[in-house]
């Protein structure tokens, strides 16, 4: 599988085979205060990450959480080097955004900040 650098956590990789392309997908979860930048004003910020990486990201919708949790989800699909590019950028992102102050606990947000959950699918 792909491993992360960050938080010692491995991404869950399943390859699937289409025309001799090998597609990555890995699913992971950030802080639900972190969502709205992610995907910017009308969509802007993850349009410009989909095109910069070559890749489908995709976010669960506000309200839907992984289960038992109260983190959004972010599907990335396309190449290997791609996806990893990807998640490094949204990792990244994550890391350097200023949390709300209108968030209840933002201490805990900031622990939080400090890497990403990886999600065997």
């Amino acid at each position: 599988g792909i491993n992360a650098e960050y938080g010692n956590q491995e991404v869950s990789q399943e390859v699937s085979y289409n025309q001799d392309d090998e597609v990555t997908r890995v699913k992971i979860s950030i802080p639900q205060w972190a969502a709205p930048v992610l995907i910017g004003q009308r969509g802007a910020n993850i349009a410009k990450m989909r095109r910069d990486c070559e890749t489908k990201i995709v976010t669960s919708q506000n309200g839907e959480r992984f289960p038992g949790s109260k983190e959004r989800v972010v599907l990335i699909e396309g190449g290997s080097e791609n996806v990893t590019a990807a998640v490094h950028m949204i990792v990244d992102l994550v890391r350097n955004m200023k949390v709300p102050d209108t968030f209840g606990n933002v201490e805990a947000a900031q622990r939080r900040q400090k890497g990403v959950n990886m999600i065997n699918s």
